[in-house]
């Protein structure tokens, strides 16, 4: 850690080995008592310590915004890539020395935005297709209902989508 002030060395390593290494939590605070020496210049050189803590944790928040928004592009980049290699080989197998790109096919249920409102109609009979989860929102219990197209049924406002999935080797 790059220090942005100059902190009594004996604080320094105390606090350095009353501090959890996994959490981060300090384990004994009473042993900043047990120090010998001024109040006000153990105070001090805590709330430096502190301070610098709280620099490396800006700085270490900071980067990790700047690389997930590097993430972010990769991905974007990678999935417009697949979907030109997709629609250019028109879900055909490819294969070089280099490469070798397959596809996959796979079927998924695809609600339209009225389904949440006409399932949970107490008319309709459809409660079942829903999923409550724990922050109360309400959303389309898509296995259910791929389940139940497949076995014959019929439910407005879904269908069911066959994709093609790339795999790239």
């Amino acid at each position: 850690m790059r220090k942005l002030y100059e902190i009594n060395k004996s604080i320094e390593d105390l606090l350095n080995a009353v501090t959890d290494p996994e959490t981060g939590e300090i384990v004994d605070p009473d042993a900043l008592d047990d120090l010998l020496m001024e109040r006000e210049q153990k105070i001090e050189n805590v709330a430096l310590y502190a301070k610098d803590v709280n620099a490396e944790w800006v700085a270490i928040t900071h980067e990790i915004m700047i690389l997930q928004k590097r993430a972010d592009r990769l991905k974007k980049t990678e999935d417009g890539l697949k979907a030109y290699l997709t629609n250019a080989l028109e879900g055909q197998k490819f294969s070089t020395p280099k490469c070798m790109i397959s596809f996959r096919k796979s079927e998924s249920a695809e609600p339209d935005d009225e389904f949440i409102e006409w399932a949970s109609d107490i008319n309709n009979c459809a409660l079942h297709f829903l999923r409550i989860k724990e922050t109360k929102s309400v959303t389309a219990d898509k296995e259910a209902i791929k389940k139940y197209i497949k076995s014959g049924g019929t439910l407005e406002h879904c269908r069911l989508v066959t994709k093609s999935n790339i795999s790239i080797k």
